[in-house]
């Protein structure tokens, strides 16, 4: 690939949204730590919908090593935002961030 093509440019622009995107998720979970609530385990004993959703983060990074070996493309990107989209529509719609899953004792 030539320094300058358009593929390069590209790619730039997907790492650049990619980059953006979460770091705009990481303003979000900061934000509920901040006010303090919706928050789950790492802050406090109940797992939450918060605590799911820190998962996004590894798969992201997994997403960006998967990419850039040549393994996954747009459409992989397409399934986690789609899904990030659905879970923060889910819980907000439908009150589930209300909902703390007890630990099992």
């Amino acid at each position: 690939m030539r320094k300058g093509s358009a593929v390069s440019g590209l790619n730039r622009m997907r790492y650049g949204l990619i980059f953006v995107a979460m770091f705009m998720s990481f303003g979000h979970h900061i934000d509920h730590v901040i006010r303090g609530n919706h928050v789950g385990w790492l802050l406090t004993e109940h797992v939450t919908p918060f605590t799911y959703s820190l998962g996004v983060y590894p798969l992201i990074f997994l997403g960006l090593y998967l990419y850039a070996s040549g393994r996954v493309g747009p459409g992989f990107w397409a399934i986690v935002s789609g899904s990030g989209d659905g879970s923060v529509l889910t819980s907000t719609l439908t009150g589930f961030s209300e909902v703390t899953i007890e630990k099992a004792t």
